[in-house]
């Protein structure tokens, strides 16, 4: 799934398989907005430490910033499941 998550239909779409739910008040990593207190299709969680939540679009623009070679999760540093389940989940993540 290296499209764009607009080319799925709502029934389509990939799925996290984390079962995690964020808790009331979980804030967004990145930007430190508040990201709800429910998974939902603009809200991501890293699949290694299950605790760091983010926007898609913040994901996203993480992912431009660092390209491949530095794309890691904020907050454990993964560099191994963390990259392969964004790209699952549709975030594009640039070849430098």
């Amino acid at each position: 799934f290296l499209l764009s998550p607009r080319s799925f239909c709502w029934e389509h779409r990939p799925e996290q398989a984390v079962e995690a739910a964020p808790e009331t008040n979980t804030t967004c990593l990145i930007c430190l907005e508040p990201v709800g207190d429910k998974k939902t299709h603009g809200i991501l969680v890293c699949p290694a430490c299950k605790h760091a939540w983010f926007h898609r679009g913040c994901i996203q623009g993480q992912a431009v910033r660092d390209g491949i070679a530095g794309f890691r999760c904020p907050l454990c540093r993964d560099r191994d499941a963390f990259p392969s389940e964004m790209l699952t989940m549709g975030i594009r993540i640039p070849f430098r």
